[in-house]
């Protein structure tokens, strides 16, 4: 896939401009960039190398099960006229592979950044994410994947995607911040500290990690709870773990802070 990843480069002219393009209407409206399939990405991006996001159905197949499902995501992709591999030698099998500017733009987003956010979200017995890349002017490239390997993308402002992620986290309007104000040990935490009984009954767990990657690599976490009855922010507090309650605002506060600074 080399040739794929020549175009996919920084440097290409038109790749540029399509992301400076995506970035210029970023900043008047949120740009919804499309979805993919865990297959159609790893097939766009690198088979065999280690998923940006994760691949829910795509990593539980087998690896004979990949490759059937790799070879169907590109002749999909083909068909939509995202992307296409044209023979260069037939007797070698060498291939020149093409993509739309605006999907290798995408691909650039999620590749070229300092700062990533990820959001793990447990509702019942299922589970999905939010994976978070900043980008320049402030924006972010925010993939929602769903638990059965759907990625839904949208680059937007801080200010979209902060209201974005407080609905997606499911913190209701018009609901009171419940009372709770707790500071625990974790293994309070671990024992299932009966002030926690109410944080329990929340129907949607998050935990948040932001990763700013520069000489070092640094790392802060979270975790937002919601339910019908209001929501719950944890944060670290030393060595201890902090409870507290939160109205919506405060939530979209939490997301601020957590998606701020770039």
């Amino acid at each position: 896939m080399e040739d794929l990843f020549d175009l996919a480069t920084p440097q290409s002219d038109a790749v540029v401009g399509a992301r400076l393009d995506l970035f210029a209407a970023a900043l008047d409206s949120p740009q919804v960039l499309g979805c993919f399939t865990d297959e159609e990405l790893v097939g766009l991006d690198e088979p065999g190398g280690e998923p940006l996001a994760p691949s829910p159905w795509y990593s539980s197949l087998t690896e004979a099960e990949q490759v059937t499902a790799l070879t169907a995501a590109l002749r999909g992709l083909s068909a939509r006229g995202i992307y296409r591999a044209a023979p260069l030698d037939v007797e070698t099998g060498a291939f020149e592979f093409e993509a739309d500017p605006q999907v290798l733009a995408l691909l650039t987003m999620r590749r070229h950044t300092a700062t990533f956010v990820v959001a793990e979200r447990r509702t019942a017995d299922l589970l999905d994410w939010a994976v978070l890349y900043g980008q320049r002017d402030g924006l972010w490239l925010t993939e929602v994947v769903t638990h059965v390997g759907q990625h839904h993308f949208t680059l937007a402002r801080e200010s979209d995607t902060v209201e974005a992620l407080t609905t997606w986290c499911g913190a209701l309007p018009d609901v009171p911040a419940p009372a709770l104000d707790v500071v625990l040990t974790r293994d309070q935490v671990a024992a299932e500290h009966p002030a926690l009984e109410e944080v329990g009954l929340s129907t949607a767990a998050l935990t948040v990690t932001r990763l700013d990657v520069g000489d070092t690599v640094s790392d802060t976490w979270s975790g937002v709870f919601t339910g019908p009855h209001g929501a719950y922010l944890s944060t670290p507090v030393g060595d201890d773990v902090g409870y507290r309650g939160a109205d919506r605002q405060a939530v979209v506060a939490h997301w601020r802070q957590t998606v701020g600074a770039l």
